[in-house]
């Protein structure tokens, strides 16, 4: 797994680790109750789902196409963004490591994100956790950085 910033358990104090993991369950919980709410939207269940002090909306999940083909589902969550490829990347690929990794490396240097993670699964990259969004103009440019690598992947 990827993951910009992260020093090891060297050096880190019980606390700053403390705050770290309930920040990360509060997240997952999010994201769990995002799942249900979409879940009981395409099954029309009639199971209450109860949103928590964020209630889920439309706005909130986005659905990012390149002409006729879904390429990921991007999911806001307060400050953070969740995106969820639907076809995965290679992550040998050189394209991610020349373009969209330093994209990500730049904005967090210029403080428009806090973090990011790329997380993989058998050698592939199937979702992208951004952290710490500072604007929609910032989400925008991802979006648009998604929507290049995937063209340059599929050009024939």
């Amino acid at each position: 797994m990827y993951y910009a910033g992260s020093k090891g358990v060297e050096g880190v104090d019980k606390e700053s680790l403390i705050k770290y993991l309930k920040e990360k369950l509060e997240r997952l919980e999010e994201e769990i109750k995002v799942y249900k709410s979409l879940l009981a939207i395409l099954t029309s269940s009639s199971e209450e789902i109860r949103p928590s002090k964020q209630a889920f909306t439309p706005d909130k999940v986005k659905v990012i196409t390149v002409d006729d083909d879904v390429i990921a589902n991007l999911v806001r969550l307060d400050s953070d963004v969740r995106i969820m490829l639907r076809e995965t990347i290679p992550t040998d690929n050189e394209l991610l490591h020349s373009f969209l990794i330093p994209f990500l490396k730049d904005k967090k240097e210029i403080e428009e994100i806090e973090d990011y993670d790329i997380r993989e699964n058998k050698g592939f990259i199937t979702e992208i956790v951004v952290r710490g969004v500072k604007s929609d103009s910032t989400v925008r440019e991802i979006e648009i950085a998604l929507k290049y690598l995937w063209k340059s992947l599929h050009k024939k």
